[in-house]
């Protein structure tokens, strides 16, 4: 594996046909501007219910629409 230090400056990601890429820009020591991509980001978000019962209806909509 191949290694790499730098200095994050800024994170993007963007939804690309086959998934979704995280770009990482930075400059290396010696000033060298770099972008690194991550391809293997899933995409996800947490969902906090007062009532479970709702919230797995809901999910259930989502995953037949």
């Amino acid at each position: 594996m191949t290694s790499l230090k730098f200095y994050l400056l800024d994170v993007d990601s963007r939804f690309k046909e086959g998934g979704t890429e995280v770009r990482l820009w930075g400059l290396t020591d010696d000033g060298r501007p770099v972008v690194l991509f991550d391809k293997t980001l899933k995409p996800y978000f947490y969902a906090v219910a007062e009532d479970v019962e709702v919230l797995e209806r809901h999910l259930k909509s989502i995953k037949e629409s």
